[in-house]
């Protein structure tokens, strides 16, 4: 008897699991993404920033913009980067607001001193950037729910842990270091935005809409004019300065698939379990 009630559980139990295995709805091709597993749209087009992901994860919704500056940054360098900082809240539409700490810009001249190495002949001294990188998300622990942005005048590098040299920026999220050395004001201008894009989630999506491009290292390979989020002063790329040239030309600083995406990113987390992260 013991034995029927067994055999007749196991059955039922079995016709139950395939029934449900059967009936349930197929789950989307569109699911899945490298950040939090969920892709956005059946092109694979947009992914969500990790960055912003977790913050939302953990209820943080950052609007606070720390400008850092080590002691030798001109006013002409400043103005050009609050400029940037400006133009970015008014295309993205996102809620900053931007502060200068005294106590903050006293640190960043200690933090240069200490991380500043001497390369090879033809390098010169320059700023380690991964270890002031680890000095600024140390102490901007006790700044939450906010943006850190630190301007110094000297070449960026990231030796000896890597070889990159003179680096014009860098964007760790929240975090971004940029260099003046070597920018002229326009320039300084569109790095800086370049790289708070970069904090945002520009550029994630794999292919370009319109001509189906890749994009190559989170940057944007738009065929049909320049953009901000273009990779420059590499191998196949434009200088710098011409880049800045081209982009003063242009109506729009993005690019129209730049432009969709970020307005993606904004509508996601404008209402992202009815709450504004934005």
């Amino acid at each position: 008897m013991k034995c029927f009630f067994l055999f007749l559980s196991v059955f039922l139990f079995s016709c139950s699991f395939n029934k449900t295995k059967k009936n349930a709805k197929p789950v989307p091709k569109a699911v899945i993404n490298k950040s939090n597993g969920d892709r956005v749209n059946e092109n694979n087009l947009y992914s969500i920033p990790d960055g912003l992901s977790e913050d939302a994860r953990n209820g943080i919704k950052r609007n606070i913009v720390y400008l850092i500056f080590t002691g030798k940054i001109n006013e002409t360098s400043k103005s050009s980067i609050i400029k940037g900082m400006k133009e970015v809240k008014a295309i993205s539409k996102k809620t900053l607001f931007f502060k200068e700490s005294a106590y903050l810009n006293k640190l960043a001249v200690k933090w240069q001193k200490e991380c500043m190495i001497k390369r090879d002949i033809g390098f010169g001294k320059q700023v380690n950037y991964p270890k002031m990188l680890a000095r600024l998300n140390y102490t901007m622990r006790y700044y939450p729910s906010s943006y850190a942005i630190l301007i110094v005048d000297s070449d960026l590098t990231s030796y000896p842990e890597d070889y990159n040299n003179f680096v014009y920026g860098v964007s760790s999220y929240p975090r971004i270091i940029i260099s003046t050395r070597r920018q002229e004001k326009n320039d300084l201008k569109h790095v800086v935005m370049h790289e708070f894009f970069h904090s945002l989630g520009l550029v994630g999506r794999k292919f370009d809409n319109d001509s189906g491009n890749e994009y190559r290292n989170n940057h944007c390979a738009y065929k049909g004019r320049v953009c901000l989020m273009n990779q420059v002063d590499v191998e196949g790329c434009l200088s710098g300065s011409e880049h800045s040239r081209l982009l003063s030309l242009e109506r729009d600083i993005l690019c129209p698939s730049c432009q969709q995406e970020l307005e993606y990113i904004c509508k996601y987390f404008k209402n992202l379990k009815g709450y504004n992260f934005w």
